[in-house]
């Protein structure tokens, strides 16, 4: 009798569904739209505002999000996978908490930081944190493996 306390075989692929390739996209998407459009305060002589750390910090939390959701990809075992999900759901509230909570932004609240780039840090944050959770609580349950089925 085989034992099938791991529930896969370590010789499977992994089986990507399409909530993993989304979630994956999450903090891809962030990163191009921090990169692009959603960019820290540039002044008119040139320089970079005083929210160029917290546009730093986003980039550097959106890129930990891009490898956690790559290597989520590729794991086979449940227990890291979920525990991938639980890295993901606190990076996505760091990106929500990083513009203006933890990192402070520009002195106007007019300025492009507080227009642009910490509600597009907010809603990607929340959408992140609330797709890692519900990857962890439901897609990601294994199936029952072999005997005889209840029910």
């Amino acid at each position: 009798m085989e034992n099938t306390n791991k529930g896969e075989q370590p010789s499977q692929r992994p089986r990507i569904r399409l909530v993993d390739v989304m979630l994956a996209l999450i903090p891809v998407a962030f990163v191009i739209g921090l990169r692009t459009f959603a960019g820290p305060c540039v002044h008119e002589d040139g320089s970079i505002g005083g929210c160029a750390m917290a546009s730093h910090e986003l980039l550097a939390v959106g890129v930990l999000g891009i490898a956690l959701a790559l290597v989520r990809l590729l794991v086979t075992d449940q227990r890291a996978r979920r525990v991938l999900d639980l890295l993901l759901a606190v990076s996505g509230v760091a990106l929500v908490l990083i513009p203006g909570v933890i990192a402070p932004l520009c002195m106007m609240t007019t300025m492009r930081c507080h227009t642009i780039m910490a509600p597009f840090a907010r809603i990607m944050g929340g959408l992140l944190a609330v797709g890692a959770v519900a990857c962890g609580l439901t897609v990601d349950r294994a199936a029952p493996t072999g005997g005889r089925q209840r029910g």
